[in-house]
């Protein structure tokens, strides 16, 4: 990774007494430490102080999808949190172990509830999911473990069994915005592969596009536990058998404005382009049995105008590995435009990938949360995945939990050992 990667990291993480602060302005910065730190804060009990918070693009401080999210833990979580205003530079937080105190005595503002979060902009709804999953998760998880059984305990009976609940959360804002996933990647390739590396069913659905700049789009989605929440046998081997395609699916959403901004639906060709150039750019992993689909959609109801592509291939080793990208529609210049996101999926499966580029670091906080032996392949890691699993070993050290890479020529190799969650 190189002296300046290590001279940076050694810095991400230090200790002042009981406090664990945190330098967000090295590594990745922004939105990815904050998100991170925030939630590993909140459900190991960590007294916090994140300094030098700064954004990838933006001027210096806080943004309002930012402070969402910090908001979000604070609520959801408890504990008390100061430097929450647009702006602001620097943010401390005191969990004071009411995460766990809110889970045992079932708690109103966890359980039993439609948990909203409105960022009133265009702020991705995908990265305000990745705050808050985790802490999701993690009710589900303590609440299992410790399985109240008073008559104001919000978990539903049937019959004499007690069943999990099921944690209901709205997402307003960005559904379709640049320089995040898009809300179909989280729906075709986010859920399954929590669900099949995790036991976590997501579900997720879009009642409304928000596109830039007007955003205030939504996303529902649903979080509930298998009967058995457990790490999944690691797919990863030395010796990974050759990757081939058994479906690729281009999904492609336009939204709202005026019927000027669409005139002679000049966006419909999008699909059949993406589909044809993936076709020809991934011919090597495909066989007679390679299904290729695409899917087209308007959202009128989107209050800005917009377009979006997400591609989603569905692997003969059961991994979903996926690109997407919001388009500009002005150019028609379709090609140049997805040929990057093809690209994407042809480095993944080259690597016989089992997690995209844009799902490595999303993965990282379940598998510190869930306790078991963890391991992926990925084509490389990126600037998040870095920064995550920085923060996790050095805000985590002595608690568990250790990450590893192994990188070996064209893949690299994640690899977890979790503790997991002490129970209640």
């Amino acid at each position: 990774m190189g002296a300046g990667f290590e001279a940076e990291a050694d810095r991400l993480v230090t200790r002042e007494g009981d406090e664990i602060v945190v330098d967000g302005s090295v590594l990745e910065g922004g939105g990815q430490i904050l998100r991170t730190a925030s939630v590993l804060a909140a459900l190991w009990d960590l007294k916090l102080r994140i300094r030098c918070i700064r954004g990838k693009r933006t001027k210096p401080g806080l943004r309002p999808q930012h402070l969402k999210g910090l908001e979000f833990v604070r609520d959801f979580c408890g504990g008390t949190m100061t430097g929450l205003e647009v702006g602001s530079v620097e943010v401390a937080y005191d969990p004071s172990g009411q995460f766990r105190e809110r889970v045992a005595r079932a708690d109103g503002s966890i359980f039993g509830a439609t948990h909203m979060v409105d960022v009133k902009t265009a702020g991705s709804c995908t990265l305000l999911l990745q705050t808050a999953l985790p802490c999701l998760v993690a009710s589900l998880l303590l609440c299992r473990c410790c399985c109240p059984t008073s008559p104001d305990s919000k978990r539903q009976r049937k019959g004499s069994e007690v069943q999990d609940p099921t944690q209901v959360l709205v997402l307003r804002g960005g559904t379709d915005v640049p320089f995040a996933p898009l809300a179909d990647y989280a729906i075709r390739v986010l859920c399954p592969a929590l669900l099949a590396r995790f036991g976590v069913k997501v579900s997720a659905k879009v009642n409304r596009r928000g596109f830039y700049p007007k955003g205030k789009g939504e996303l529902e989605v649903r979080v509930s536990l298998c009967e058995r929440v457990e790490a999944a046998a690691a797919a990863s081997t030395s010796e990974p058998r050759a990757a081939v395609l058994k479906r690729f699916k281009t999904i492609v959403v336009c939204g709202g404005g005026k019927p000027k901004d669409w005139k002679g639906e000049s966006w419909k060709p999008l699909a059949t382009i993406a589909e044809k150039m993936a076709e020809a750019a991934l011919k090597e992993y495909t066989d007679d049995s390679t299904a290729f689909e695409k899917e087209v959609s308007c959202d009128e109801k989107s209050l800005s105008p917009g377009l979006s592509i997400v591609l989603a291939a569905e692997t003969n080793y059961n991994c979903v590995l996926g690109a997407s990208g919001v388009m500009e529609p002005r150019t028609k210049n379709w090609k140049g435009q997805a040929k990057p996101l093809v690209g994407e999926i042809a480095a993944a499966l080259r690597a016989r990938a089992e997690a995209d580029e844009h799902l490595q670091d999303q993965l990282l906080v379940l598998m510190a949360i869930i306790a078991g032996e963890y391991s992926f392949r990925c084509s490389k890691l990126t600037t998040h995945t870095l920064t995550s699993i920085e923060l996790l070993n050095r805000m985590l050290a002595g608690l568990g939990v250790r990450f590893e890479a192994e990188e070996r020529e064209e893949a690299t190799t994640v690899k977890c050992s979790s503790r997991g969650l002490a129970p209640l």
